[in-house]
Formats: structure tokens, C-alpha cells, sequence
């Protein structure tokens, strides 16, 4: 996906600075680059684009690759270029319910070592905030990484965020906190001592995760993105337009877990309203239905083994045929198709990508998402969004997410053009 960035002015800094900011986006989206590709890609002229480049490698953002091949018709053979991954890193923390899970990338987004571990059951947030300290200075400390390098720090946290602010407004897993938490301020005035001078980002962790499937080659050729993360309580999302994470007045933007997708359900939701999409979907209410369905289906697996009645194993038995689970998994493709629904008539996504545990569910139930958007859709006209379900499986490639998300931001101000 190219990143496009508009220019605030037609004064020739400005056009300056947004020629350079939009040769790195390249960099940041495909292996190596020549002159005249680059020239090709954003019509501007070899002459202009080469003066960037060169600009670019004394301030080590690119390195050369050497020649690359000729062309079909011959002549001679041009340089190659690529991003330098040492050029700078960036640092990530989820805040879970359970853990803390920090890690450190390169610029092109590869994890630095293992990423660290922190038990916060039971932490309070004063005790979260000294372990997000600990984990930074561990990152640095194993990686080697200077902190004059340090382009940017994620927090992902859960529940209603301010991202402007920097404020944990409300806190879904952590019921002992207080509302309205200064973390980005908190966290910065700790990591003093460490003499970072970078950015601290902010937000709800769903909506960095959203960007680790834009590191995927196939998501690039659109330019906005709705994604939908799953676990099996709670639901979150993003919307990401032109490599911009959408912000919203009161922090709710991607809260799609949130949309009130059945008002007459009996199911409630955590934000203590009924018949949320989080909590129609999650495992608990899975497990509920099958229970009460099981009696109907005395040929279902789940009655003719011990298997458990999980998330997981409801899965894998919908993708046997299993006919119980194909029919719980149907209400969940009704559920997810009423606020894709949604979404396209208020955002109007090119595509939606799911994420997390239902990105297991299976091509059947990925279908019948389609279909049932499709039935929905206004005025009988075929125009659904891009669905499909995310190729990241696991914690490192979400993690990438967050770095991806501080990368593009860092490249996007003018310090790296200095």
C-alpha cells in the first residue's frame, strides 16, 4: 500500500518535504527501488527523484543494492536501493489483561531478539506504568539499540482511549482502575531517565493491530481498511484510510464490538448494554448456544466424543461439516455481516480484513459473511467491500503492527529530513 501525504502548501519546502516523505513511504512498502521506478511510480522527474535518493543515503535511510537487471529492450542497467533497516527502531508494548508483551523492531518492522513477558494480573496501574519502564530499558539494553535511534514507543491498551490526549479513559480488563489516566504523560516522564526524546503513541491496541496486515502485500492496493480483532471476549477494530489511523471526538472509533447488532437480545455485554456484537460472538455465548442446540443434534462430534466445547474446536468441526457447528458459526457470519453492514454505509471500507481468533474460522464461514453482506446490501446493487480473513496468526506479527503504525508517523514528520 502506498502511503499518499498531502502537502499543506505549494511553497517549495513544503513540496520539498512531501516528495521526500513519499519516496520513503516506498521504501517502507516494497524490497528496493530503482531511479526510474521510483520516477515511473510518482511522476516526479529521474533528475528530482535522484537528488532525494542521494539525500537519503547520506543520512543512511537507503542503502545501494547495486545493478539490478536491464530492461527488455536493453540498455544500461540501473541502480537498486533499499530501505536501511538499522536506520532506526521502534518500541512496542501491549497492555493485556494478563501480561505485559514489549518488543523492539528495526525500521522495516523485523522483531530484535524475544519479545519480553511482564506478569500484570494483579498490577495496579502505577505498578504497569514502572513495568513499562523496565521493559523499555530492557529492549535497549539487549538490543543495543542507541536511544537517539528510538523513533517512536506504541502502547496499546485496552478499553475507551483518547488518543490525542493520551489518556486510558476507561479500562476494560482493568476494573480497579481509575477513569481518565494520564499514561502517555506518566510512561514519558519515567522513561526520562533513560534520555529518550522520541514520541509515545497511545491508544487502543486493536487499532495498531490493524496496521500489521498492511505489511501484507496483498492489503497495499487499497486505500481504506476496516479491521476487525477477535479474541474470545472482546472485539475491537480500526479504520485505516490512505495509512492514517482514523481518530474520533471521544475515543470510540473502531469500537465495533460495540454496535448494538441484536437491541432484542437476551446476551449482555461487558459495556453492560445487550446484544453487542462482542458479545454475541465471543466464545462464552458459542458455548451457550451449542449447549442449548446439542439435544437437536445427537450425530454432532460434540455429542459423540468428549470432544470440548471450545472456540477452537467449534471451528475445526464447522470445517469437518460438522452440522451443529456450521450453525452456530452461521448466527456468528449473520452477527459479523450486519455490522460490515454497518460499516460500509458509515465508513464505506474498499476492504475488511478479520482478525484474531475468527481469522481461523474457515473459508465456509468467510463465505457466508459474503453472502449475507451481499443480501444486505442497499438497493440490490453488488458492491461489497473486500472481505477476507487476516493472513497474521501470531504475537509477533501483531506486535509488528504497532511499530508499523510509529514508523509511519516518525516518516511522516520532518525530522528524518533534516
Amino acid at each position: 500500500m502506498n502511503i499518499a501525504y498531502q502537502s499543506s502548501s505549494n511553497k517549495p519546502k513544503d513540496i520539498k518535504f512531501h516528495n521526500q516523505k513519499l519516496v520513503l513511504s516506498l521504501f517502507l512498502a516494497n524490497d528496493y527501488w530503482s531511479i526510474p521506478q521510483i520516477s515511473e511510480e510518482i511522476k516526479l522527474s529521474k533528475t528530482s527523484v535522484a537528488k532525494i535518493i542521494s539525500g537519503m543515503e547520506q543520512r543512511e535511510q537507503i542503502v545501494s543494492l547495486g545493478k539490478g537487471t536491464s530492461t527488455s529492450e536493453g540498455g544500461k542497467k540501473p541502480e537498486l536501493f533499499r530501505l536501511n533497516s538499522e536506520y532506526r527502531y521502534a518500541i512496542v508494548i501491549d497492555i493485556g489483561a494478563e501480561y505485559l508483551v514489549g518488543a523492539i523492531t528495526n525500521f522495516s518492522c523485523e522483531l530484535i531478539g524475544e519479545p519480553i513477558y511482564k506478569n500484570a494480573t494483579e498490577a495496579t496501574y502505577e505498578e504497569t506504568v514502572q513495568m513499562i519502564y523496565e521493559i523499555v530499558e530492557m529492549l535497549l539494553r539487549t538490543s543495543g539499540a542507541a536511544t537517539e535511534s528510538i523513533c517512536g514507543i506504541t502502547l496499546g491498551c485496552d478499553g475507551i482511549v483518547d488518543m490525542d490526549k493520551g489518556i486510558i479513559s476507561c479500562s476494560a480488563h482493568k476494573k480497579t482502575w481509575a477513569k481518565n489516566l494520564k499514561i502517555r504523560k506518566d510512561v514519558a516522564e519515567k522513561l526520562k531517565k533513560l534520555d529518550l526524546n522520541c514520541e509515545v503513541y497511545v491508544d487502543n491496541g486493536c487499532r495498531y493491530i490493524g496496521f500489521a496486515d498492511l505489511l501484507c502485500t496483498d492489503t497495499r492496493q487499497y486505500q481504506c481498511i476496516a479491521t476487525i480483532y477477535t479474541t474470545k471476549e472482546f472485539l475491537g477494530g480500526s479504520i485505516i484510510q490512505k495509512g492514517h489511523l482514523l481518530k474520533s471526538a471521544n475515543g470510540f472509533m473502531g469500537e465495533f464490538g460495540h454496535n448494538i447488532i441484536d437491541p432484542k437480545s437476551k446476551v449482555r455485554c461487558e459495556c453492560g448494554n445487550y446484544g453487542c456484537l462482542e458479545a454475541l460472538v465471543s466464545e462464552k455465548n458459542l458455548i451457550q448456544i451449542l449447549n442449548e442446540k446439542r439435544v437437536q443434534y445427537p450425530d454432532s462430534i460434540f455429542n459423540t466424543s468428549d470432544l470440548e466445547a471450545d472456540m477452537e474446536h467449534i471451528f475445526a468441526a464447522a470445517m469437518e461439516k460438522d452440522v451443529l457447528a456450521g450453525k452456530i458459526l452461521s448466527e456468528s457470519a449473520e452477527y459479523f455481516a450486519i455490522s460490515i453492514h454497518n460499516m460500509m454505509m458509515t465508513f464505506d471500507p474498499e476492504m475488511v480484513i478479520i482478525q484474531g481468533e475468527y481469522a481461523r474460522a474457515g473459508e465456509d464461514f468467510l463465505h457466508e459473511i459474503c453472502k449475507r453482506v451481499t443480501q444486505l446490501n442497499v438497493f440490490g446493487l453488488d458492491r461489497i467491500p473486500h472481505i477476507s480473513l487476516s493472513k497474521v496468526r501470531n504475537t509477533e506479527d501483531l506486535l509488528k503492527g504497532y511499530a508499523y503504525f510509529s514508523i509511519l508517523n516518525y516518516i511522516a514528520e520532518k525530522e528524518p529530513y533534516r
